[in-house]
C-alpha cells in the first residue's frame, strides 16, 4: 500500500495510507510527498488520492482557478467530463 507524507505547519508528518489521510481531513491544497517523488505535490494532483474528497469538494477546487479546474477535470472525471491529462505521474514503485 502507498504511504504518503503531508507538510503541515512547517513539518513533515507521516507516513499515512489513504484511509488515514481521509480520516485526518486531507484538503486538496495540502502538500504531499510519496516514495519516488522528486518534490512536494498538491494533494489534488495525485490521482490516487481523489477518493479523499466528495464531489462538492472537487467542484469547489475546480472553481478556484483555471489551473485547478484543469486538474480536477483530469482526476475528477465523475463530476466533470473527460479532458486530456495535463500532468502525469505514477505512484508505482520502481
Amino acid at each position: 500500500m502507498d504511504k504518503f507524507f503531508i507538510f503541515h505547519e512547517n513539518a513533515s508528518l507521516g507516513p499515512f495510507n489513504i484511509e488515514e489521510l481521509k480520516s485526518r481531513g486531507l484538503r486538496p491544497e495540502d502538500l504531499i510527498w510519496f516514495q519516488g517523488s522528486n518534490k512536494w505535490w498538491k494533494a489534488i494532483e495525485a490521482e490516487a488520492l481523489v477518493s479523499c474528497w466528495n464531489e462538492d469538494q472537487l467542484a469547489a477546487v475546480a472553481a478556484t482557478s483555471p489551473v485547478q479546474k484543469s486538474l480536477v477535470r483530469r482526476i475528477g472525471r465523475r463530476i466533470i467530463n473527460k479532458m486530456k491529462p495535463m500532468v502525469s505521474f505514477s505512484l508505482k514503485k520502481a
